[in-house]
């Protein structure tokens, strides 16, 4: 047999299906085998390295693969293709493996003789085949009843051998089933661990179950598997399932609820197969092809050539014969949303002119109607609520630290204490500090330049001059860092402050252990960079606030609303219930930043403030098409920034850009920036087409609240979120294995399986980099994207520049984006919500 390269030294290397591939084209085989014996075994996910005798050329060899059920002795069938690993050597790819089923009496004697079925011997094995023949394994497996008559089989041993059996008949048959289908044997292993034998059966029924049930399975998947069953497009599941996609896909544009017409649009644009006549069928064929990454575009009505009005659901209620076809579906898509918001995963309401809110139970009966999942409901009323119950306490508590402060006492207060830290307030900064003192609850809000970071300091020392307890926080870890070094006073991200955890929100869960029962300790709560909160996040921040509590959010409203759903800040200015100033005036030292006067000018409607001189702090590099943009990207980032202005690149420099797609969009721009870069090639691990090195700056894409890190000091946490950015520092090809450092110095290790929530962040999107700033930005901005490039994105990305601003497009190109004021318009109910409860 050939050497043994999976040492006893090496076994915590192995994972699986992470063998690095060679440069030579792979020929999928099939080979009969035994096992000889199991190296390793992952019991999680069903990955083994095993030793395997080819039983006609009788070749040892290795094997790597899923293979859950495989124990020594077996003999299998194995398809897959021959890898050859830099460190383990030649090895066998399993990507498929089926029990090797003897056929003749002899056969069969043999493979039960050999150990492949628990509790059968030699003696025992004739004895079953000369009761049963050739359909011995048949009933083995079927018929333990008829099995345990057989002498030396007891009920309890036949029933234990035919459930082993169908344990491993049952995954094959599901990996045959999958795998031609696109299915992985990781996500197969997955869904046989939580639906056993049963799993063909229920996938069967109803594959949908699969978008719901499994992790990383979706509808357009499951549906796929379902079209692959013969299951009818014009199926209850299938609508339902579809409904289900619609209402999750709210998240990408940051919706907390559509509307009936918007939905069943919606939904013909996920199962475009709906429409009937030829006309429709023709066009819903031609919009079908959509790309998994643009969810965005997916629910662009505008992209699919639809408005919300474009397809009634009133217009398939016809009694003409001729659509018949359109009324079935109408029943099913009510059937289906009835089914829906009776099981309560969504909620349909309306809001009266009155300001009253009401539940309606028949969608298609009512005028005015908003359907949303139950738990965005939840976080917009809970928000509303403690907003508008923290604001009114400050008319009822006597014992506040500012109540008998008179006004002008108060003013006084204000501005000796700016003086003593050598400030001078302007009268509407002396405004806004006045209000928070006086205020439970309230806003402050303006541009870049219009000192709310001054006033911050200010702020944070009249409250602890009262001996009050404050919490500042962010969004973001570079947002909370930017805080403390502002305010000399300990930040941190609101994540981190709620503690990660398990709780309930009005029966919905949420993952903090921060809550109404178990509160923040504090008095004062000031909340920076407020534009980034997204609905979710602030129900748990206001519900984790104590009774007496106030809290003060400071932002930009013109800034990008939150990745998540809501448009929180602007809702809350947009109610006039909370107090909120907004600070306009421009200071002396912003004046001289070309950075802020041009973030101004764009907000205004006005074009950029360049200089081309080599001192400038926000330049303009005359680039028209995507490949010239990406050239001179390329070209600051690894070049000029470095080489003449002394700007680390991956520290000090971040590339924006509204796409992600096309030459100068981020997908193409991290390739190229790595490269460019020049980081070692020796060790990188390859995660959604891009090769991570040592050295890559990443970004975390989605919360993981079961992600463990360390801090250098020992300290450890669980929990690394959405929009955290870091370097990976270490990778470990032999066991799979990322380490990365964040920015504030946390080490996270990342699985394979986890890698998948990292992207490369040498270039980002402009709405990925809400909450951040860096000492240089070079703006990417390609003509042809209208629905992107627009007024507001403008700005974000203009004010995420501290002290170098790049951008590199054309100036038609920028003028187009600043007159393009159509940002799409996010359908919330928050100010509705404040407003009702304002009543109460």
């Amino acid at each position: 047999m050939q050497s043994d390269p999976y040492s006893e030294n090496h076994i915590d290397g192995v994972t699986e299906a992470k063998v690095a591939s060679s440069n030579r084209e792979e020929v999928k085989q099939r080979i009969k085998a035994v096992c000889l014996f199991v190296r390793f075994s992952n019991d999680s996910n069903g990955f083994k390295v095993a030793a395997f005798q080819d039983t006609e050329s009788q070749e040892e060899f290795f094997g790597v693969g899923v293979m859950p059920f495989l124990d020594v002795d077996d003999r299998v069938v194995l398809d897959g293709v021959w890898d050859e690993h830099s460190t383990y050597g030649r090895q066998f790819k399993v990507l498929g493996l089926a029990p090797h089923i003897p056929r003749t009496q002899q056969d069969i004697i043999s493979y039960l003789s050999s150990g492949s079925v628990k509790w059968i011997g030699p003696k025992l094995a004739e004895r079953i085949v000369q009761e049963f023949g050739e359909n011995s394994i048949d009933v083995m497996r079927n018929q333990p009843e008829a099995l345990s008559k057989i002498k030396g089989i007891s009920e309890k041993k036949a029933a234990e051998i035919a459930m082993a059996l169908r344990e491993t008949g049952a995954y094959q048959d599901l990996a045959q089933l999958l795998t031609p289908l696109g299915i992985g044997t990781g996500r197969v292993m997955a869904i046989f661990k939580i639906y056993g034998t049963e799993a063909i059966s229920i996938i069967s029924h109803n594959p949908y179950r699969l978008a719901s049930d499994i992790d990383g399975i979706g509808f357009l998947t499951a549906d796929r598997i379902a079209m692959h069953l013969g299951i009818k497009r014009k199926s209850f599941d299938r609508i339902a399932a579809a409904i289900r996609f619609v209402i999750s896909g709210m998240d990408a544009d940051g919706h907390t609820y559509i509307t009936p017409d918007m939905l069943f649009n919606r939904l013909l644009s996920v199962v475009p197969d709906l429409g009937t006549s030829e006309s429709e069928e023709l066009f819903f064929q031609s919009s079908a092809g959509y790309s998994s990454d643009a969810i965005e575009d997916l629910y662009e009505l505008d992209s699919l050539g639809l408005d919300s009005s474009a397809i009634e659901v009133s217009d398939i209620n016809q009694s003409d014969p001729e659509n018949q076809e359109r009324i079935e579906i109408d029943e099913l898509y009510r059937a289906a949303v009835a089914q829906l918001i009776e099981s309560k995963e969504i909620a349909a309401y309306t809001i009266t002119e009155e300001g009253e809110f009401q539940f309606i139970a028949d969608v298609f009966s009512a005028k005015n109607v908003r359907i949303a999942a139950l738990h965005h409901l939840t976080y917009e009323i809970k928000t509303a609520q403690r907003l508008t119950d923290i604001h009114h306490a400050g008319r009822t508590i006597r014992n506040d630290v500012f109540y008998n402060f008179s006004d002008e006492a108060l003013y006084r207060k204000i501005d000796e204490t700016s003086r003593d830290t050598g400030i001078i307030l302007s009268d509407e900064q002396a405004d806004a500090l006045f209000m928070a003192l006086r205020s439970r609850c309230c806003v402050i809000t303006g541009g870049p330049g219009t000192g709310k970071t001054t006033i911050l300091s200010v702020l944070v020392q009249l409250f602890e001059q009262q001996g009050q307890k404050l919490v500042l926080c962010a969004p973001t870890g570079r947002a909370a860092k930017r805080l403390l070094e502002a305010c000399n006073h300990p930040a941190g991200t609101i994540h981190r402050l709620l503690e990660v955890g398990r709780s309930e929100l009005d029966g919905v869960y949420m993952p903090f252990a921060r809550n109404a029962d178990n509160p923040i300790d504090a008095d004062v709560f000031i909340v920076d960079e407020s534009s980034m909160l997204d609905v979710s996040l602030t129900a748990a921040l206001l519900d984790a606030i104590p009774s007496k509590g106030r809290i003060v959010f400071i932002g930009d409203k013109d800034q990008l609303p939150s990745v998540g759903p809501g448009n929180v800040l602007a809702d809350i200015i947009a109610s006039q219930v909370i107090p909120c100033v907004s600070l306009k005036k421009i200071y002396r030292q912003a004046e001289k930043s070309r950075i802020v006067l041009s973030a101004h000018n764009v907000i205004a409607g006005k074009g950029l403030v360049f200089d081309q001189t080599i001192d400038s702090d926000c330049m303009l590099v005359s680039k028209s098409g995507d490949k010239e943009i990406a050239e001179a990207v390329t070209r600051l980032y690894s070049d000029i920034l470095p080489n003449r202005y002394g700007i680390h690149p991956v520290k000090d420099v971040v590339v924006l850009s509204p796409t992600r797609k096309s030459a100068a969009g981020t997908r193409d721009l991290n390739l190229r920036l790595q490269s460019a870069y020049g980081l070692p090639t020796d060790k990188s691990i390859l995660s959604k087409g891009f090769n991570y090195r040592v050295g890559d700056r990443v970004m975390q894409i989605r919360n993981n609240y079961d992600l463990s890190y360390s801090f250098p000091g020992g300290a450890t946490g669980m929990g690394i979120f959405n929009g955290e950015l870091g370097i990976v520092s270490q990778i470990d090809t032999e066991v799979q294995k990322t380490e990365v450092i964040f920015d504030d110095s946390r080490v996270a290790v990342y699985e394979y399986d986890k890698i998948a929530d990292l992207e490369p962040a040498y270039a980002m999107t402009v709405h990925k980099s809400q909450g951040c700033e860096f000492p240089a930005v070079i703006l990417a901005v390609p003509p042809g994207f209208y629905r992107l490039n627009y007024r507001n994105l403008l700005y974000t990305a203009i004010t995420r520049a501290k002290k170098h601003l790049f951008v590199v497009s054309d100036r038609k190109t920028l003028a187009d984006m600043i007159a393009n004021t159509s940002q799409a318009k996010r359908l919330t109910s928050l100010r509705e919500f404040i407003l009702a409860y304002r009543m109460e």
